[in-house]
């Protein structure tokens, strides 16, 4: 195929869009995020308050610390959800796929569709989209969220099992409740992250050079929206 220069250019038809459903999902899960950061951040300011009258108000700075920390983190969150949302991948100069005629392939010269079309092959237009595989991703998730709250858990209980009360005020307790309660924070952050791996998808494939699934032994170069003519050997 010769590539032609752009003329009378076809501003009605849809731009390409690639990745566009992944990223929207992404985007929303990260705003969901933010909102449960802000709510964590305030039931942690609401710790405080019940914390402030404690002897030494250690209870309350940490409750303090982490409030900040929370809040700090949604604020990223609401910043980076957004730009997931409304980012556009640019496409370049390409033949791709005709958005009104699938049989169609047709120019577009990174601004505007053209009125230069090529037929496809109707043994390509019948092959079956190229889609990026989620399992891999999901397993992953998965064994974080159930890893990371199992490790919550027995940090809490080992914890709470293991308190030695002072009996002297100046007396101080035993270390090992506080360096075991010092796993929760990195165990819920694990467990936080593979959720996010369980509620996106993966993004779909770009365009690059695929195995040909009309002929094992070709590769057939996938545009990102879909198979076209053209080939190559493996």
């Amino acid at each position: 195929m010769t590539l032609p220069s752009t003329v009378d250019g076809r501003a009605d038809l849809a731009r390409p869009e690639l990745n566009r459903r992944p990223r929207r999902r992404r985007g929303l899960v990260l705003l969901l995020f933010a909102a449960g950061a802000f709510a964590f951040a305030g039931l942690c300011v609401a710790g405080i308050a019940g914390e402030a009258d404690s002897p030494e108000g250690m209870a309350a700075f940490a409750f303090m610390v982490v409030a900040l920390m929370a809040t700090l983190l949604g604020c990223g969150l609401l910043v980076l959800g957004p730009v997931q949302l409304l980012r556009r991948i640019r496409v370049g100069p390409a033949w791709l796929v005709d958005p009104v005629d699938p049989g169609l392939l047709r120019w577009w010269d990174g601004r505007l569709w053209t009125d230069h079309t090529n037929p496809r092959s109707p043994d390509v237009v019948a092959l079956a989209p190229l889609v990026a595989s989620n399992r891999r991703r999901r397993l992953g998730g998965a064994a974080l969220v159930v890893g990371g709250l199992v490790v919550a858990a027995a940090s809490e209980w080992v914890a709470s099992a293991t308190v030695v009360p002072a009996t002297d005020p100046d007396q101080l307790s035993s270390p090992l409740p506080i360096l075991v309660m010092q796993l929760v924070t990195p165990a819920l952050a694990a467990a936080v992250f593979g959720l996010h791996l369980l509620l996106t998808l993966t993004d779909d494939p770009r365009p690059a050079w695929h195995p040909d699934p009309l002929d094992a032994d070709r590769l057939r170069w996938w545009d990102g929206l879909a198979w076209t003519e053209a080939t190559a050997a493996r």
